[in-house]
């Protein structure tokens, strides 16, 4: 079996961020200038039975909440009909980027799932407009609405 492939998930910093609202279904309206740093998580993967995130800390919650096993069954999902039967994909996360400090680990960690799992799984690439600024590391302004729940996004955790 071939050795895994590593990529590295660079943690990112507002350098300007606009709160420009409210929506009615309580998510913000947001636009922010990112820059991407020279440091961050790594996170390598490769072929398996199922989709699987092993850590070299604590990855708090259930393994389903995770944004990068979410990544891996979104383009599983999407795209499984491509893939042979029980073709899977196992991440190894090595945090580098602290949990909840708003550098964006965890987006971080699912740009790069999405693109290993299209190497592994050798399907078209499918990386929208939400991670461009993860491989050219300038700055780059993007406007967006929140995903955060209101609760967290206020200060409240659960």
């Amino acid at each position: 079996m071939p050795s895994p492939t590593t990529l590295v998930c660079p943690a990112k910093v507002n350098l300007f961020l606009e709160v420009r609202g409210r929506r009615p279904d309580g998510y913000h309206e947001l636009g922010t200038l990112f820059q991407a740093l020279e440091f961050g998580d790594a996170l390598s993967a490769e072929s398996w039975d199922r989709i699987e995130v092993v850590s070299d800390v604590e990855i708090p919650g259930r393994p389903e909440a995770n944004l990068i096993y979410k990544a891996a069954v979104l383009l599983q999902t999407r795209h499984g009909g491509r893939l042979k039967p029980g073709q899977g994909i196992r991440y190894s996360l090595k945090k580098r980027i602290p949990t909840g400090a708003g550098l964006g680990g965890g987006s971080s960690d699912a740009a790069a799932a999405l693109q290993l799992a299209n190497e592994i799984w050798e399907l078209a690439s499918l990386m929208g407009n939400c991670a461009p600024w993860l491989w050219n590391l300038a700055p780059t302004w993007l406007s967006f609405n929140s995903t955060l729940p209101p609760s967290e996004r206020d200060g409240e955790r659960s």
